[in-house]
């Protein structure tokens, strides 16, 4: 990779090369067949060592992708396109390209075609943003998990929703420590979110046997404790 962090190009260049992808790509997208991974690496943020500048280019770039070609990258490719929008929700440089990444998943589910595989890492990379310690990311996070289940719910593979229940949830729901001052409002958020959409897809989440057997007794208790233990009173009424 030619523009990667070992690169002893410029950060100018480096700028002049995503600005002349990008035009190749609004021009001659077609013609691209088997380079999309490729395409990706370049885009890296690890590529561009905290630039702002730079890092937006890239992800302006990746925008593009997503929103207008999404429908010409391959499945094979869609792991690869995955992981490199959530390197720019891990990115630190410009917390706006992190909020802005999640945006980007919407277009990615359109064109799953429903592969366990792909919904499932997705889904846990978005569950791996909740423990951010950025407050921004992780309530971005909490809601872009139960925006995707829901709004997908009938498309996504059975075998996903289990693991929802199964530890998905679970995982929400102990991932924030809520005796953390800048975490409470992040676990408030949690529990909402959780609490609305369970009782909405109850008839769905109640066919597997754990959902009231475990899932629902956890999260009576952190609720409750919550309430008995959070310092923060304006969250908890």
């Amino acid at each position: 990779n030619f523009v990667s962090q070992n690169s002893v190009l410029t950060v100018s260049f480096k700028n002049r090369v995503l600005q002349q992808l990008r035009q190749f790509l609004a021009e001659k997208v077609n013609v691209v067949k088997k380079g999309w991974n490729s395409i990706f690496d370049i885009l890296q943020p690890s590529n561009f060592q905290n630039n702002v500048e730079t890092i937006q280019l890239s992800f302006n770039v990746l925008t593009l992708l997503c929103n207008d070609y999404i429908h010409l990258v391959p499945q094979i490719s869609m792991k690869p396109l995955i992981d490199i929008i959530f390197k720019f929700a891990d990115n630190e440089a410009d917390i706006n390209v992190s909020l802005s990444s999640f945006d980007l998943l919407w277009g990615v589910v359109r064109e799953m075609q429903n592969s366990s595989d792909n919904w499932s890492y997705l889904m846990s990379e978005v569950l791996r943003l909740v423990k951010d310690t950025r407050n921004d990311v992780s309530q971005c996070a909490i809601r872009t998990f139960f925006s995707l289940m829901s709004s997908n719910f009938e498309i996504i593979p059975s075998d996903v929703i289990t693991k929802f229940v199964s530890s998905s949830f679970p995982q929400i729901l102990t991932s924030i420590d809520f005796r953390q001052e800048e975490r409470a409002g992040d676990f408030e958020l949690a529990l909402q979110e959780m609490s609305h959409y369970t009782s909405t897809l109850w008839v769905k989440f109640d066919e597997n046997p754990l959902f009231k057997k475990s899932f629902i007794p956890l999260l009576i208790e952190k609720a409750t404790n919550f309430c008995l233990k959070c310092d923060n009173q304006e969250l908890v009424t």
